[in-house]
């Protein structure tokens, strides 16, 4: 697996390993500010980017190949280590990382990010951009959201209240393997659910825009792509790895 760097005070747990068996078996893809990122852009890199630093590339740690790339030296986000974490700060303005390969999520699939909003004021704080369907989201009136599929999701999206919050979140969104129930999970908790027929996605996206338009605003610590519906355990396994590396107790 290449690109796998243990950063600041992370170790090479059973945690890990429990969580990169699981994304990399059943497809998918996880990243982490701390341990997959790199200056120049390119699928195989190899200057590491530290404090401070433009990110062109942050690998996927799983190993199914799905690297996201800047696509131009100027659309670079910057890498913060501070308190022991580290987070991509996208500017809003410029700042992008696109897909490089698909990525298919098909009927039962998990998605969970550590994010921080940075403005709260933001209209929308796009956590991953797609041109049509597929965004996860938090609003400026602390409103996350998620649609993945050519069919919605409740009223257009199914919806929870969050609250604005200068803290930094857990966020997860699943959708079953028969693909009738959708939940969205706000740090270790089901706080909404919803029987809606979901399809599935498989379009364009990128982190920080909806694919060169958009740009939104945010600090982004850790994210897990899975193309299942995970057990009990494994939702448990996912949101503890992200939460370690966005500094959330769950």
């Amino acid at each position: 697996m290449r690109g796998l760097r243990l950063g600041l005070g992370f170790s090479r747990s059973s945690a890990l390993d429990a969580v990169v068996a699981l994304v990399s078996t059943n497809g998918g893809a996880m990243y982490s500010a701390a341990e997959s990122t790199f200056q120049d852009r390119s699928a195989t890199p190899s200057t590491d980017a530290g404090n401070g630093d433009p990110v062109g590339t942050m690998l996927d740690l799983s190993g199914n190949g799905h690297e996201v790339i800047a696509p131009s030296d100027g659309a670079r986000p910057t890498r913060t280590d501070s308190g022991g974490l580290s987070y991509l700060d996208f500017d809003g303005s410029t700042d992008e990382l696109r897909q490089q390969a698909t990525l298919s999520l098909g009927t039962g699939s998990f998605i969970c990010a550590g994010i921080q909003k940075k403005v709260d004021t933001d209209d929308v704080t796009r956590v991953i951009g797609s041109a049509s369907v597929g965004q996860m989201r938090v609003t400026s009136a602390g409103s996350f959201d998620c649609t993945v599929g050519n069919a919605t999701v409740g009223n257009g999206r199914i919806n929870h209240t969050i609250g604005n919050t200068a803290d930094a979140q857990v966020l997860s969104w699943g959708r079953s393997s028969d693909e009738n129930n959708a939940y969205l999970r706000e740090d270790g908790t089901e706080v909404r659910t919803r029987n809606h027929l979901v399809t599935s996605h498989n379009q364009a996206w990128a982190l920080g825009s909806n694919v060169g338009s958009q740009f939104t605003s945010y600090r982004l610590y850790a994210l897990v792509f899975l193309n299942k519906y995970p057990t009990s355990g494994e939702i448990a396994d996912v949101e503890a790895w992200v939460a370690e590396r966005t500094g959330v107790t769950l």
